[in-house]
């Protein structure tokens, strides 16, 4: 490296001749002191020559300073602009979350209102607490109040009194803000905010208004930093100021007034929603450059001005760097200048040195360690260490007449004969490229090359130096920080580490991001540890105390709300680093345990559930048995002396007809119906009962279809029986089933089907069965006229009725019945002609 270093040392003094002197390979002999020297032809030539080109320089050096510095200013007042812009976006959205949530108090006193049940508003006592709530809540809200219709005051928070809300211009329930405005004159400045509450008629039924102070907004605003001269202001789209923060007045802002610029106006009449302008504001005469943005569709306009002298003020430090730059650069040139023309007067004594020196520069070149070459602007080897030609895996005088194009991969050959065209004499470059292996293999270099001139020949001076060692390195590093940061994304995991010695603390990537910070950025612990409530941080710095003092390790879970406003729970673990022999730095780990968290909580609060449940669940079945029991009394109690009354009063009307007293015996055979009916109503009542009831699987047994059928025809009143009449249309004799709840169910159908049909009209009860599914199908068609269309979609719902206010509960218990036997109940067909009801009863295994 020595040598190398000697050859790049010697080189300025090899190539960077004067224009006029000959090439390396001439020959000047000595000048003897004694002999004269050129004319001063020449001399004075060359002099006014190197004049005039120091002159123009100067001059292009000016000209080039001013117009850098009238672009450095434009662009000082574009980013003036874009920030001011930015700002006012964001405060724009910053001020509408003020207003939402004072909107967010008035959809609670509109949830309040409607809860009433009336559209009324409630008692005033009540909702004076309410609007006293939301008014504690909202932060800047001065006071709550509810007014009707016409503007009297209902009720109103402790602070409103008895002061009414400005009607909104329209209704619809609109959001309205007024103002601003001062009560009586002298209260504080505020912004009134109303919206319309409906009634249940869709009219304005009342007017809930809040008073927003605008201080609220002023103290948003003080926490932008703007300069010394920068301002935010909040006006209303009448631009009446609102608030006001910064600015070079003195004394308090002129809430209410609507002074302005008149570039601002006609900014606004060109772009309402958002734009900027520059111009000097009207409250105290400073030139900043402004934006302005709408709060989204309120009357409200944020405007954010940066002061020229603020935003200025790097500029004109940058003007005078430049200034001083430029006296430098002049004094510079002048004293290189007069330098320059004695070394030119030097010049021809130096030949032969120069040719003597050129010599030992070849040798050092040829035994240099790094790889030496040197090529012209197409590229040509024209000279070449021996350790260049091993880089190019050949031998020294293998490498005569090769290109650059000949040894590089390609992948950079474009930028390389760019490169070559226009580099001009002193130019420094550096690449990283690889460099090809007569066997194909590929070996990363560095190169670093500078324009030189030798004679009248631009050459580029190379360096190249084998990092095929570093690339690999940096390579596996890279692989291995990746493959870091890959897996603490997805474990959730950061680590740190905190200097004892410098109390400096390292944060990795996923350690930032689990705290919302810029993970460009340098964060301090304290920085850290601000974004935890008081005592999880007392907490955190107790632990890390006493592992600096006894080197206990921790791990402990804490709450955390990060720099982005993200609410989370961390596992924060850490011990003490002690692999020097002492204690050297804590490191830990932090991990986003969120969700963990919230399952832990999730899953005691479903444990709660669950015990409720089960207590609720135990009471349910205690009442289920008392139910249970007061029917088998019921059943016992009603059923039997009324089955009793039916007989004696059947023998009755037998002995009467007998007697011939037909007309007494009619009498109390529809008396007998009448119980009849009464009974099967009690039926169905306890069937109901205890199908809802039925929470274990029914009991089914083979039973056979013919006794069924002959059961439930049996049931119906005796002069109904003929008319029922029986058609099969398999030959399935038997059926899995609950007897006595089919009975029930086909009983309730052929009721329903005798009811609706014309009085000697047959009604007919056919079976048939099915593949698939296995099942056996019981058809009852009646001859009725049909079933109402409206009725239809709850037909088989409990407390359905139809026009004869019948479908009570029947139906519903032929669909419960069914269900329960995994087979279903459902309407076959209706029309003007009659119905067909139909019922499937599964008879798969499952």
């Amino acid at each position: 490296m020595a040598e190398n270093g000697r050859v790049v040392a010697l080189l300025p003094v090899v190539l960077l001749t004067p224009p006029d002197r000959s090439s390396l390979s001439s020959a000047v002999p000595p000048v003897e002191p004694g002999r004269s020297r050129a004319s001063d032809g020449p001399q004075r030539l060359w002099a006014a020559n190197l004049v005039i080109g120091n002159v123009l320089l100067l001059v292009l050096v000016l000209v080039l300073g001013l117009v850098a510095l009238n672009g450095s200013r434009q662009a000082h007042r574009q980013r003036a602009l874009d920030a001011t812009a930015n700002l006012a976006r964001s405060l724009q959205q910053a001020v509408a979350t003020e207003v939402a949530r004072v909107d967010l108090a008035f959809q609670g006193v509109a949830q309040a209102w409607a809860q009433s049940g009336t559209g009324q508003a409630p008692s005033g006592e009540a909702m004076a607490r309410a609007l006293d709530d939301w008014t504690r809540l909202v932060p800047g809200l001065l006071s709550l109040s509810l007014s009707d219709a016409g503007g009297r005051v209902l009720a109103h928070s402790s602070a409103a009194g008895e002061v009414g809300c400005p009607l909104p211009p329209q209704a619809g329930g609109d959001l309205h803000i007024a103002g601003p405005m001062q009560v009586g004159g002298s209260g504080p400045w505020h912004l009134v905010l109303s919206r319309q509450l409906p009634a249940n008629d869709g009219a304005a039924a009342g007017i809930v208004c809040g008073r927003l102070d605008v201080q609220h907004f002023q103290r948003l605003f003080s926490a932008v930093q703007l300069g010394a001269q920068g301002a935010i202001s909040l006006r209303t789209t009448s631009l009446r100021l609102v608030a006001r923060h910064g600015g070079g007045g003195s004394g308090a802002p002129p809430i209410g007034s609507d002074k302005v610029s008149s570039e601002l106006k006609a900014a606004l009449a060109a772009r309402p929603r958002s734009g900027h302008y520059l111009a000097a504001t009207a409250i105290d005469q400073i030139e900043r450059a402004n934006a302005y943005a709408q709060v989204g569709d309120l009357p409200l306009v944020v405007i954010v001005g940066l002061a020229t002298d603020d935003y200025l003020d790097d500029w004109q430090t940058e003007a005078l760097l430049i200034a001083g730059l430029a006296g430098l650069f002049t004094l510079t040139l002048m004293g290189g200048s007069a330098l320059l023309f004695l070394a030119w007067r030097r010049d021809r004594f130096s030949q032969l040195a120069l040719i003597h020196e050129g010599d030992r520069y070849r040798a050092l070149l040829r035994t240099a360690s790094d790889g030496i070459h040197v090529l012209d602007r197409e590229g040509r080897l024209l000279e070449w260490s021996d350790s260049f030609a091993g880089m190019l895996g050949r031998q020294p005088h293998q490498v005569q007449g090769l290109t650059v194009f000949d040894w590089d991969e390609g992948r950079l050959n474009d930028r390389v004969r760019e490169t070559l065209a226009r580099f001009q004499v002193g130019d420094r470059h550096q690449m990283t490229t690889r460099f090809r292996q007569p066997d194909g293999s590929l070996m990363d270099v560095e190169v670093v090359s500078r324009g030189v001139r030798v004679g009248q020949q631009d050459l580029m001076f190379c360096s190249a130096r084998d990092i095929s060692r570093r690339v690999r390195s940096e390579r596996a590093l890279r692989a291995s920080e990746a493959f870091l940061d890959r897996t603490g994304r997805i474990a959730g995991v950061g680590g740190w580490e905190l200097s004892l010695a410098t109390r400096e603390v390292t944060w990795s990537g996923q350690a930032c991001r689990i705290h919302g910070l810029d993970e460009t950025a340098m964060h301090s612990l304290s920085d850290v540890l601000a974004l935890y409530d008081p005592s999880s941080r007392a907490q955190l710095q107790a632990a890390m105390d006493r592992s600096e003092r006894t080197a206990a390790p921790w791990d402990m879970e804490l709450p955390l709300t990060t720099l982005d406003g993200r609410a989370l729970w961390v596992r924060f673990v850490g011990e003490i680093d002690t692999r020097g022999g002492s204690p050297g730095a804590l490191v830990g780990a932090v991990q986003d345990v969120t969700e963990l968290h919230q399952r832990r909580l999730d899953l005691q609060r479903e444990q709660a559930l669950r015990t409720q449940s089960e207590q609720h669940a135990q009471a349910l079945d205690q009442l289920l048995r008392e139910r249970s029991d007061m029917l088998d009394v019921l059943a016992h109690e009603v059923r039997q002396p009324l089955n009793n009354a039916s007989a004696v009063l059947q023998s009755a009307a037998i002995d009467l007809a007998q007697a011939g007293d037909l007309s007494a015996s009619g009498r109390l055979q529809r008396a007998r119906n009448v119980m009849g009916h009464v009974l099967a109503n009690i039926d169905n009542t306890l069937a109901v009962a205890a199908l809802l009831a039925h929470a274990e699987p029914i009991a089914r047994e083979d039973t056979d279809v013919d006794t069924l059928l002959a059961v439930a025809i049996a049931d119906l009143p005796v002069e109904h029986r003929p008319r029922c009449q029986v058609e099969r249309l398999t030959g399935t004799r038997t059926a899995s089933m609950d007897m006595g709840l089919m009975r029930l169910a086909v009983r309730n159908l052929l009721a329903n089907a005798l009811r609706h049909s014309p009085p000697d009209a047959p009604v007919l009860l056919r079976v048939s069965d099915s593949d698939e599914p296995l099942a056996l199908i019981i058809d009852v068609v009646d001859q009725g006229a049909g079933i109402d269309a409206a009725l239809l979609p709850r037909l088989f719902q409990r407390g359905s009725r139809g026009r004869q206010g019948d479908h009570g509960v029947g139906l519903y218990i032929v669909r419960r019945v069914m269900e329960l036997h995994g087979g279903a109940a459902e309407l076959f067909s209706t029309s003007p002609q009659g119905t067909t009801m139909r019922l499937v009863l599964s008879q798969s295994s499952g």
